[in-house]
């Protein structure tokens, strides 16, 4: 039982010592004196264990350079952080590390150099910093160089995506933002990040499966195709209004073409009918004044116009027919291509898989470091 406790204590013990926050303080040169919050804690280098969590005030003292500096630093809680203090000349040190390596840093539109950069010498101030790098995304912000070393890690982020195309028969076509991919070349296929349209289109059948997706920088979309899926959205749209159920399956020029075909026909039929109407009226004018005739000269004149007046209500009503038959028929020409075409849309679906870097601006991004140099 004795043991046991021994070991519990330790096992305690060793939790404790590794979330104790540690504060490693350097300078150039050394020797520096440290205070924290006005107490004297030791020379440079110096580390310091179970630093209080919040803001610190630390002043190093050089007394045979005659000089010191001011710090206000936010400190963490369990965390492991390091300061460099310069405390000669008018500089700070900048360390910059960036996945991937290799790319150009500008401070202030000047090249200083590539990524990995140490303890690269730069004179305080304000700076604008970018890193550049063929295919990424530029990273810029601005930094202010104090009398410390500045260490800054960024993942950049890369222009581009990747798609890759799954289940596509030898009669399929496949078409990204209209442009016709080579058959050969449907794995990791690399575009630009931002929206996309995608569009699968069946040689045999004229069927196609339209979508948009979404391209995100460093990422990778495994795409299939489902054409066996129906849907009711179209029929419905159609029934409503005319070729709105095409339109709704990418089938845009079919659609406006039903639509406007639809218009014309309704307005066509709308005219024939009202010529029927005005035909038959004149028919049942003259015909009412046959009857009402008094004489055998006037029954003859209101029976030989009754007789035109029926003629052309007679043609006059094959014309309205011819109409309400073209309009019907576009109409149930609609429904029928919206049930047997654009009903059966299909689907496209994907999955992503997430690139495995991590969006980080700057480590230690929420300290506050202020660093005033004095020499006397």
């Amino acid at each position: 039982m004795k043991g046991k406790i021994i070991i519990f204590c330790c096992f305690f013990l060793m939790i404790k010592t590794e979330a104790q926050s540690t504060l490693v303080i350097r300078s150039k040169p050394d020797s520096a004196d440290v205070y924290i919050n006005g107490k004297l804690y030791g020379k440079t280098p110096l580390e310091i264990l179970n630093v209080k969590e919040g803001y610190q005030s630390i002043k190093l003292k050089n007394d045979s350079l005659k000089s010191w500096l001011s710090i206000l630093y936010y400190m963490e809680k369990d965390s492991s952080d390091q300061i460099y203090a310069i405390l000669q000349g008018d500089y700070g040190l900048l360390t910059l590390y960036t996945n991937p390596p290799g790319a150009k840093v500008y401070l202030n539109d000047s090249l200083i150099g590539k990524t990995p950069l140490n303890e690269y010498k730069v004179k305080t101030g304000a700076y604008n910093i970018k890193i550049k790098k063929e295919n990424y995304i530029i990273w810029e912000k601005f930094i202010e160089i104090t009398h410390t070393m500045k260490k800054m890690n960024v993942t950049l982020s890369s222009l581009f995506g990747s798609l890759s195309f799954n289940n596509i028969s030898a009669h399929q076509n496949l078409y990204l933002d209209g442009k016709l991919l080579n058959s050969y070349n449907l794995a990791n296929y690399k575009l630009p990040i931002g929206n996309h349209e995608i569009q699968l289109v069946d040689a045999k059948s004229n069927k196609r499966i339209s979508d948009d997706i979404d391209v995100n920088s460093g990422n990778h979309y495994d795409i299939s195709f489902n054409s066996d899926e129906f849907s009711f959205k179209p029929l419905l749209y159609s029934s409503v209004v005319p070729g709105l159920g095409q339109i709704y399956g990418k089938f845009y020029l079919k659609g406006t073409l039903i639509l406007l075909s639809t218009i014309a026909s309704g307005c066509i039929t709308a005219l024939a009918i009202n010529n029927y109407n005005r035909k038959t009226d004149e028919f049942n004018s003259f015909q009412e004044k046959y009857s009402a005739a008094e004489t055998e000269e006037e029954a003859s004149y209101y029976h030989s116009m009754m007789q035109t007046a029926y003629d052309k209500t007679n043609t006059a009503s094959t014309l309205k027919n011819l109409a309400l038959g073209t309009l019907v028929g576009i109409y149930l020409y609609n429904l029928f291509d919206a049930v047997l075409f654009s009903g059966n849309l299909g689907a496209m679906h994907y999955y992503k898989q997430d690139s495995h870097y991590y969006m980080k601006n700057e480590i230690g991004y929420q300290k506050i470091k202020v660093g005033i140099q004095w020499n006397f």
